[in-house]
């Protein structure tokens, strides 16, 4: 069920994308400079080629696309999967344990950390879910696990691992939008005022620092250092992205390939290294973890560039933020270019 549920989470955001933007026939593939670390430049000649999903998703959820509509059936069939209620019961107990890691004895800054953690504005909780989904696909056939490299232990309980990545990932992602509306002097975040609206910038940018430093304890704490590498890429291609979105030059508002280099860096590294990391834990070969890797990149990317429309089509009350804010603030968008 788990792998149907990835399949329509793909499925659903490659439609999305179909109807909006010519991207959509494009598979993204970043330049690599080892065979273990994905880079994060690109060019577009050879960052953009057409493709098939159909391979991609054969080999993550290991269903027969070629000659088969067998898992277009399972989408379309009579009982539709809901992949979040999948894990509903996981992402209370995440977001009960996200709530406890925030914990501080200064109390501006306990309220400013926990702010979107609390009950009714944790979002939609789209990244645990699909890193918790992909768990329970790549732990189906565990492989035996190898022996623990030097400095590495392995873990004792897989699935308690695979959800702390879960915890790191939406607790770095809470605060890169902390930082953003400070960027941005956004008002408004999940339906309620932004952290910075209502605490001031300054509060607002030490909280955001405050939950990158409890993320990169809880990091530590999994003691494996190819997990540890992968995530702290993450934080540096954040900033990136972030730095390429404020210094863009008026040539580059206008480039493609630009723009999917700064979203890869904002968004898509988030997911795309996170479900590495679980494949990793579960003791997959470089192979499967490149597969998961893939799929969190082009969803991640699929994410952003139905956001980015969403910014031009959708209200601030359907969005719980302001719309028109990138265009406003000159960020580029696909929709736009």
């Amino acid at each position: 069920m788990a792998r149907a549920a990835l399949l329509c989470l793909l499925r659903h955001r490659t439609a999305a994308a179909t109807s909006t933007s010519p991207l959509s026939t494009y598979r993204c593939q970043l330049k690599t400079s080892n065979s273990k670390t994905p880079a994060a430049g690109v060019g577009r000649a050879s960052f953009c080629r057409p493709f098939s999903s159909k391979a991609a998703v054969n080999d993550v959820i290991g269903m027969d696309f070629a000659n088969t509509d067998s898992g277009v059936a399972v989408m379309e069939g009579k009982e539709r999967l809901d992949p979040f209620s999948l894990v509903a019961d996981e992402l209370s107990v995440i977001a009960s344990r996200l709530r406890s890691m925030v914990v501080v004895e200064v109390p501006n800054l306990a309220s400013a950390a926990e702010y979107f953690f609390k009950i009714g504005v944790e979002g939609k909780r789209f990244r645990p879910t699909v890193l918790l989904l992909m768990a329970t696909a790549l732990n189906v056939h565990v492989p035996e696990l190898p022996p623990a490299g030097v400095g590495d232990t392995l873990p004792t309980d897989l699935r308690t691992c695979q959800q702390r990545i879960a915890e790191i990932t939406e607790m770095i992602h809470v605060a890169s939008l902390l930082h953003d509306d400070v960027l941005d002097d956004a008002d408004k975040r999940r339906g309620v005022g932004s952290l910075n609206a209502v605490t001031g910038n300054k509060l607002a940018v030490l909280a955001g620092d405050f939950l990158l430093s409890r993320a990169c304890l809880a990091l530590a704490s999994l003691k494996n250092t190819e997990v540890v590498t992968l995530i702290a890429t993450v934080v540096e291609n954040l900033v990136t992205g972030e730095t390429m979105q404020l210094t863009t030059a008026s040539k580059q508002r206008f480039s493609m390939e630009y723009y999917m280099q700064k979203t890869y860096n904002k968004t898509a590294s988030l997911l795309s290294n996170s479900c590495k990391s679980i494949a990793i834990l579960a003791g997959h070969t470089a192979e499967v973890a490149m597969l998961a890797f893939e799929y969190g990149k082009n969803l991640g990317l699929a994410f952003q560039l139905i956001d980015d429309v969403l910014d031009f089509t959708g209200t601030s009350a359907s969005l719980g933020k302001g719309s028109l804010s990138d265009i406003r603030h000159g960020n580029g968008s696909a929709d736009a270019l």
